[in-house]
């Protein structure tokens, strides 16, 4: 939480800092701090990044909704997408079919990096 309070700071809100705090704030479960900052992350009239609020939907555990803002960001053409196979804010989102399934329109492997499934 320092690291993005502090980068908060230095760069006057930055999205990133401020979904990572959101995020942050559903890992140690204060969900009501999250889902405010969601909402002033979603209201914002500077470019927020759909990445970024997908990820703290992930935290939350909504996984509709982080589905929806990840299917944004591809039609964004995020450069983050591009890590969804190994980035640790999606692991919760591994075993959902809808999740395997966008990887797999967006070129990239799902089956090797859903942790509930061994490899062989």
């Amino acid at each position: 939480r320092e690291v993005f309070e502090a980068g908060r700071v230095v760069t006057k809100g930055a999205p990133v800092f401020e979904a990572g705090l959101a995020a942050v704030s559903a890992l140690v479960g204060d969900e009501s701090r999250a889902e405010r900052a969601l909402r002033d992350l979603e209201a914002r009239d500077d470019y927020v990044p759909a990445f970024y609020i997908a990820a703290v939907y992930v935290k939350i555990g909504d996984h509709d909704k982080a589905l929806h803002w990840l299917e944004r960001a591809v039609e964004e053409r995020s450069e983050a997408v591009l890590y969804l196979g190994v980035d640790p804010w999606m692991d919760d989102l591994r075993p959902d079919p809808r999740f395997r399934d966008l990887m797999r329109r967006i070129g990239l492997p799902s089956k090797a990096m859903d942790p509930s499934q061994k490899s062989t």
